[in-house]
């Protein structure tokens, strides 16, 4: 079985992780979130931890050595991810202006275009983007390791991975005894899920006799002891009062676990699976405007349709696949053009620079192999 074929079920997971959060986006705007709620597992963060784990089991690895190596993979990453997040803004005013009934803010929206609002403390246009600001956080990490050398050393990855928990506990200790909030601790441990899913990798392509088994086992005991201790200073801080928090991480620990089951003992390949997977960024980007569409437009609050929901869900698959077919696919394709010429700086002007280049095109049975190339790892959110 070769690379793409062992890793199709990523996308099939990928698949699973969009579905848990445009579906929990909407169960919590009706009264269906009270009783969800209850169960303390948030299935949208159950979503969301999948998809930073599956980065981190593609992301580093698509940064191969060769010419330009690090140009190469900000190529593949800024078109794989900008030009759908772009549209995605648009959408994002609309929703301000129409059904929010919020003036245009030119400055609000300039600088989400950049992605990293949250670092300028500038309100997110669509409350998801928050995952995609780590996700850039963890491209400049792997092409500051692969620049410096360090992720040729076996452990960095776990010792990155088990450091983000470190200062998770860091911080909670210190909100415990001061009560001053410095930066949310789940960014920290969204990155250790990313860095995690670098170690797993290993383990799901070699099983048991994988070298990071026990580094990875060892990583996963660190975190749940971690969310332990977390809930016992939440709870005694009295800073949980709803049990937000604490669903947050039953949600995040699920979303592990079935990673872990479904990238080892189970391997989902179903196609209707892996094709939602390749659609999955788009779905996470658009599903909101349909979400606030529904909300403006219908009384999803007072009651749950299942007519509004189907109607949600079909606009936001349908309006995701064209996403892909239209701006995702030409963006790749673009990107591997343009890798493709930095692959070959010195050739000659016979026209095999062309070949290259038309050679780098996505073809229609190749499209969407996220999960060996940069151009296919997606987000979440993410």
């Amino acid at each position: 079985m070769n690379s793409n074929s062992r890793l199709a079920y990523l996308d099939s997971l990928r698949g699973i992780a969009a579905l848990a959060v445009a579906v929990w986006h909407f169960l919590e705007r009706t009264p269906f979130f009270i009783y969800v709620q209850k169960i303390s597992i948030s299935p949208g963060q159950f979503g969301v931890a999948m998809f930073f784990v599956i980065s981190g089991m593609v992301i580093p690895y698509s940064l191969k050595d060769g010419p330009r190596a690090v140009t190469r993979f900000a190529i593949s990453r800024f078109f794989r991810l900008y030009p759908a997040y772009w549209v995605s803004l648009f959408l994002a005013v609309l929703v301000h202006m129409l059904f929010l009934q919020q003036p245009f803010d030119p400055k609000r929206l300039l600088v989400n275009a950049t992605m990293f609002q949250g670092l300028f403390r500038v309100p997110d246009m669509f409350g998801i983007y928050w995952t995609l600001l780590l996700e850039m956080a963890f491209y400049i990490a792997t092409a500051v390791l692969f620049i410096t050398g360090l992720r040729r050393w076996r452990h960095m990855n776990f010792i990155c991975a088990l450091s983000m928990l470190g200062f998770v506990i860091l911080l909670w200790v210190m909100r415990y005894n001061t009560g001053m909030f410095f930066i949310p601790t789940s960014y920290l441990l969204s990155l250790g899920l990313m860095f995690f899913g670098s170690i797993w990798r290993d383990v799901s392509l070699n099983g048991w006799k994988s070298k990071n088994l026990i580094p990875s086992l060892i990583w996963l005991s660190a975190f749940l002891a971690t969310l332990v201790l977390i809930a016992i200073l939440a709870g005694k801080a009295g800073t949980d009062p709803t049990g937000e928090q604490l669903a947050y991480f039953g949600g995040a620990t699920l979303g592990v676990l079935f990673m872990m089951v479904f990238t080892t003992v189970i391997k989902l390949e179903a196609r209707w699976l892996v094709f939602l997977g390749t659609i999955s960024y788009s779905v996470y980007l658009f599903h909101p405007f349909f979400l606030e569409w529904a909300t403006y437009a219908t009384a999803i609050s007072q009651n749950f349709s299942p007519g509004v929901f189907a109607l949600y869900m079909m606009a936001t698959l349908g309006l995701a696949m064209l996403s892909y077919r239209l701006i995702e696919v030409p963006s790749i394709n673009f990107a591997r053009a343009l890798q493709a010429r930095l692959s070959q700086p010195d050739m000659d002007a016979g026209g095999h620079g062309q070949d290259v280049c038309r050679s780098a095109v996505v073809h229609k049975e190749e499209i969407h192999r996220p999960l060996d190339a940069a151009p296919g790892a997606r987000r979440s959110g993410q």
